[in-house]
């Protein structure tokens, strides 16, 4: 029975550092963050892009900006220099890697 609870607690304060993570990364590489997301479940608190569903603690995601998101501007184009699909693969390997990577250097 503790075993469970170790890893299930283990599971909830690991994901929030894979997310925000990926996060940060993306954002040092200039990518567009839409929103990011902590836990399963219905909205609970919505404060700018982030979106906490603490319902179940487990679980999460980081959407970025794509060509299909939504377009904040005028002209109808978004930056490349902000959408996840036209970065370079290798930049898109590292963000992919970041929380992995997080993950690993707090074992």
């Amino acid at each position: 029975m503790s075993f469970i609870f170790v890893a299930l607690l283990a599971a909830a304060l690991f994901t929030p550092m894979h997310v925000l993570a990926m996060a940060l990364v993306s954002r040092l590489f200039g990518i567009g963050v839409e929103e990011i997301s902590l836990g399963i479940g219905p909205p609970l608190l919505r404060r700018g892009r982030l979106v906490l569903k603490l319902l179940l603690p487990f679980g999460g995601y980081c959407r970025f900006r794509t060509a299909d998101s939504p377009d904040e501007s005028v002209d109808g184009e978004l930056p490349t220099g902000k959408r996840f699909d036209a970065q370079p693969g290798v930049v898109r390997a590292v963000v992919a890697l970041s929380g992995p990577l997080a993950l690993l250097a707090l074992a």
